[in-house]
């Protein structure tokens, strides 16, 4: 039964993880008044960060894993700006 929940909290991660960064892709694509070109190169940089962060110090199997109290701030940290992108991208006005 625990090794269920444990595997169902993962997926749920995995998905949050997913979310989060198709959210900073769509967030920096269309929050922005640029030209095409520039909105593109944010909507692909944003993300491309996001996931270069939580690769090298947030995720499980990471190189320099943070110690444990800033790893949890980490995980929650990262979750803020998807949030955060989100809710921005349903304020924008229509184009």
């Amino acid at each position: 039964m625990i090794d269920i929940l444990k595997e169902c909290n993962r997926a749920l991660r995995f998905l949050l993880e997913v979310a989060m960064i198709l959210t900073l892709s769509y967030w920096g694509a269309s929050s922005t008044s640029l030209a095409l070109p520039l909105s593109f190169l944010l909507g692909l940089a944003l993300p491309l960060f996001a996931m270069l962060v939580w690769g090298l110090l947030v995720a499980p199997k990471a190189r320099c894993l943070l110690v444990d109290p800033l790893a949890a701030a980490g995980r929650a940290g990262s979750l803020r700006p998807g949030c955060s992108a989100s809710v921005a991208s349903t304020m924008l006005p229509a184009r």
